[in-house]
């Protein structure tokens, strides 16, 4: 076995037994779900001593729901209002149960585009006194098994982020915004222009209306004749 091949072996089989494809994608993902999966076994061993007569799978099935909100408040509650201050929302479905939009198990193309924030993602992250860069950490668990769950987190928590935008995304990660660009394609969205006015919000007539930053003008000129061509996902981060 050659070399590359042992260490790509030695990477995956440090990879954990999760129910989900893209779990081990990071060590900082890897964190978060071992960190669930720790507190799903602590709330069903409350619930099992609390309901004797209850078999796993009904246990299972009622500690899942209570880590569905569990979830949900955390993201909607806590990290939503942490990114979107002007608007504060709630974890209550009330509003959605009988709302026309609302579609079980549906999610938009521009839904997911927005949230393709590599940019925040830095060049490098530092677990304790070693520092991976992004290439290192992809499917590879083990700066996690090294340091520990709680020194995980300290560690993440502490880490700078990269600057959301153009010009900003580690190299290794080009390819992804290369395929989100594509995916808008692929799925006939709308500029981003159109976007802004669907939004009620004012439709740009220059490309300085979308960036202040020269650079960012500069490039937009190159890449599209008039503003109104300039695409979804790269008027949203540029």
């Amino acid at each position: 076995m050659s070399e590359a091949r042992k260490e790509n072996s030695e990477i995956l089989s440090k990879n954990f037994a999760f129910g989900g494809d893209r779990t081990n994608a990071s060590p900082q993902i890897a964190m978060m779900n071992t960190l669930f999966l720790r507190e799903h076994n602590r709330i069903a061993g409350i619930i099992e001593e609390a309901n004797s007569r209850w078999d796993d799978e009904h246990i299972f099935q009622v500690t899942r729901n209570v880590m569905i909100v569990l979830f949900i408040k955390i993201v909607v509650e806590e990290y939503i209002n942490h990114i979107s201050p002007s608007i504060k929302f709630m974890a209550d479905p009330e509003v959605a149960w009988k709302a026309p939009w609302n579609k079980p198990n549906w999610i938009t193309t521009e839904f997911s585009l927005l949230y393709r924030w590599h940019s925040l993602i830095p060049d490098e992250s530092k677990w304790v006194a070693v520092s991976y860069p992004v290439t290192e950490t992809i499917m590879n668990n083990r700066p996690l098994l090294d340091i520990g769950l709680k020194q995980a987190f300290i560690d993440m928590s502490t880490q700078r982020a990269g600057r959301i935008g153009a010009f900003n995304t580690a190299e290794s990660l080009l390819e992804m915004e290369d395929k989100a660009i594509k995916q808008g394609r692929l799925c006939q969205l709308a500029s981003y222009a159109d976007y802004r006015e669907y939004m009620s919000l004012s439709r740009p007539k220059d490309f300085s209306d979308i960036s202040s930053d020269a650079a960012v003008i500069n490039l937009l000129q190159r890449i599209y004749h008039k503003v109104d061509d300039v695409e979804f996902y790269v008027g949203l981060f540029a």
